[in-house]
């Protein structure tokens, strides 16, 4: 009889089914009759549970069962070691880190149980959030982390419970309270972009909001509008320096005192706002603070909230961030010295070998080859260092030279990643050019997969699973570094008087410095504004101007031109005698000059009208001024509005700044008038000049900005 006919024969007698382990949620078959438990938990059992001095168990099986987890797989957690209370708690507080975005790790789930047991039996008791914080934290910061959003999620619920309102108090959890992040928003939510969810949730305080009345407005619009946490933050922002203003005037605490004044000085106040490093913030800034103050104040007046509030305590289309001064990034005079750039440049075909990247297609040889090309780009072209490092191959194309018949000239095409413009044209040097073509030529000998292929400079380490597509930044600086290491000294471009020679130069030398020295060497070879501009591929001539300080020369020249180019206060020609009578027959005024000699003399503190500029035949601004003036009008006009609908003043106050903004008006246009008769190089020449005036003003202000003993230019 074979096995299968035995089996099916009827002879053999199956055993009964012992039963299944009584621990919850386990399923395997106990050891034998005389235990509850499973081999593996009998097991745990036998070596986690101590006999008593008698050899009696402290705890039952029974008992054990109850207690503890089944044996779980990789990645599996079971709650069913807490108490019931903790154990729907627990959970209640992994389902809301589930739903916030956080990622949940079973096994910190798991290991956080013994902490939760020794800490109390609910998360809301009062000492549980420092037990169980202490505990947790020696162990892991997470673990802790997660106790305290816990806490947080179960006291809020049991408050809603409760009845209380999550919003009544000045400081919000934004994630409690129900707001939304910037990527639910935009749609992005996912498990990939967790970390940016957790990120988002943040308290919300409106304590500094310090007028009562002003704060609940606010939150009364977070309330009803459904805002993400980033509107509410600025709006948070934006109301604490209203309330500042507020606070700085006798009265602030009254809702029905607020006023277009009041408006006005937020606006001002907005122009010198500054983070707590001293650095002033961006025009982009300020202006999302402005927009985010003008969209709630609206929505207040057409609310039931805002009634005790002045009509005229809105913003306006006229109130705006007129303009703010230059990120550090282009501050003026980040040029490195012409002896460095020089002997750096001297330098490239010495560049010491790099350590090649393990495994790559790329011998330390290439690399050095690569390296010399990047940084020959990099001090020629003025491009910022990752335009270089991800210029594509065949960027480099050859036209017949406007000059020569047989002549070649090259241009570079390049991607401004950070204007997001792509495809730019810039002329460059035939030696430059050169080194680009020998390189590609060069590249064409390599093997290189073909995801690094379409680079002029492709990754160092390329065939690494790793690897970046292209040469990065970090990089490139390393290749500078190693340069700058290599030369035995960089002297500056200042004349050591005692020693003979020149001084050394001991500054920083990072990628981008050779930006500000393309534009420097171009603005002293005297290339027009415009040019230079196009040449930089900026928007506005005022980012240019960040870039250069003009030099003696060029000052020269524009004090020239716009001392022929001065008018009176009708703006009616006033040239002055001479370039000295310029500079030092006139005393700066802020939108001009002053030729009254007694003032001169007395430093611009002899003044008898103060700061009525135009009203006196003294008055000499220049095309420089332009600007500065235009501004000037726009700030008197909106003024003008404030004061016209406010009520307040008497008639003749109105009708004395109407009389000025005419008077402004009438000399720009004798001003313009006459710079329109020019010729276009005229023009140009002139614009250029002031353009470089205005530099020299900003970087060396000409005027206190506060009066003093009762004077003033």
């Amino acid at each position: 009889m074979t096995i299968e006919e035995f089996l099916t024969s009827g002879i053999p007698n199956p055993l009964a089914r012992i039963g299944a382990c009584d621990v919850v949620a386990c399923g395997r078959e106990r050891s034998n009759k005389q235990t509850l438990l499973c081999p593996a938990h009998r097991a745990n059992y036998r070596s986690l549970v101590a006999k008593t001095p008698d050899g009696t168990l402290r705890l039952g099986e029974a008992d054990f069962a109850s207690r503890v987890a089944p044996i779980l797989p990789r990645g599996a957690f079971s709650l069913i070691p807490l108490p019931e209370r903790l154990r729907l708690e627990y959970l209640v507080a992994i389902q809301a880190d589930e739903r916030a975005g956080y990622l949940i790790d079973p096994i910190l789930i798991r290991r956080l149980i013994p902490d939760i047991l020794a800490a109390g039996l609910s998360f809301t008791d009062d000492g549980f959030l420092e037990r169980a914080v202490t505990l947790a934290q020696a162990k892991m910061t997470a673990r802790a982390a997660f106790i305290r959003r816990a806490v947080a999620t179960l006291r809020h619920l049991r408050a809603r419970f409760s009845g209380v309102d999550p919003t009544a108090g000045d400081v919000w959890d934004s994630y409690l309270i129900g707001l939304r992040t910037d990527q639910q928003v935009k749609g992005r939510a996912s498990a990939h972009n967790a970390d940016k969810f957790i990120a988002r949730r943040r308290p919300l305080d409106f304590r500094p909001i310090r007028q009562a009345w002003l704060r609940e407005l606010v939150k009364a619009w977070a309330r009803e509008n459904d805002p993400t946490t980033i509107e509410v933050t600025a709006a948070i922002k934006g109301f604490t320096v209203v309330s500042d203003v507020l606070s700085s005037r006798s009265g602030g605490d009254d809702p029905t005192t607020a006023s277009a004044r009041d408006i006005q000085r937020f606006v001002d106040r907005l122009h010198t706002l500054e983070r707590e490093d001293g650095e002033q913030y961006s025009k982009g800034h300020v202006s999302n603070l402005l927009t985010s103050v003008r969209r709630i104040l609206h929505y207040l007046h057409d609310s039931p909230h805002a009634d005790e509030l002045q009509r005229k305590f809105v913003i306006t289309p006229e109130h705006r961030i007129l303009g703010r001064a230059a990120s550090k990034a282009e501050e003026p005079g980040r040029a490195l010295p012409n002896r460095v750039v020089e002997t750096l440049h001297r330098s490239i075909p010495s560049l010491p070998i790099g350590k090649a990247q393990t495994g790559s297609f790329v011998t330390a040889e290439t690399l050095r080859l690569m390296h010399q090309t990047a940084l020959r780009l990099l001090f020629d072209t003025g491009r910022r260092p990752n335009e270089i490092c991800s210029l594509k191959a065949g960027c480099i194309t050859a036209h017949p030279s406007g000059s020569d018949p047989n002549g070649v000239e090259y241009t570079l095409t390049y991607d401004n990643h950070k204007g997001k413009r792509y495809g730019r044209v810039l002329p460059i040097g035939v030696d430059t050019a050169e080194a680009v073509l020998a390189w590609e030529d060069h590249l064409t000998t390599l093997e290189l997969p073909q995801r690094f292929t379409k680079w002029l400079f492709p990754s160092p380490s390329a065939g690494r699973a790793d690897a970046k597509s292209h040469l990065t930044t970090s990089g490139l600086q390393r290749a500078l570094d190693r340069l700058v290491q290599s030369v035995v000294q960089l002297e500056s471009d200042i004349p050591d008087r005692e020693n003979g020679g020149y001084v050394l130069f001991t500054g920083q030398i990072i990628p981008y410095s050779f930006r500000h020295s393309y534009t420097q060497r171009h603005a002293d070879a005297g290339v027009a504004q415009d040019t230079l501009q196009d040449l930089m591929d900026h928007l506005s001539p005022n980012t240019t101007a960040g870039y250069y300080r003009v030099s003696a020369k060029r000052k020269r020249e524009a004090v020239a031109r716009l001392s022929a180019a001065t008018v009176n206060n009708r703006g009616e020609p006033a040239p002055l005698a001479s370039e000295a009578a310029y500079e030092l027959g006139q005393i700066p005024v802020p939108w001009g000059g002053c030729s009254n000699p007694t003032n001169v003399k007395a430093g611009g503190k002899a003044c008898p009208i103060r700061f009525r500029c135009v009203g006196c035949s003294f008055y000499r601004p220049d095309p420089s001024y332009i600007p500065a003036i235009e501004e000037h009008l726009v700030s008197l006009r909106m003024s003008l509005h404030m004061v016209e609908l406010a009520g307040f003043a008497a008639p003749w106050v109105i009708q004395e700044q109407r009389e000025e903004i005419t008077a402004y008006d009438e000399m720009l246009a004798g001003m313009k008038q006459q710079i329109e008769a020019m010729s276009e190089d005229d023009q140009n020449a002139l614009e250029d000049a002031s353009v470089a005036m205005r530099k020299l003003r900003a970087s060396r202000p000409l005027l206190p900005l506060s009066v003093r003993g009762g004077s003033a230019a």
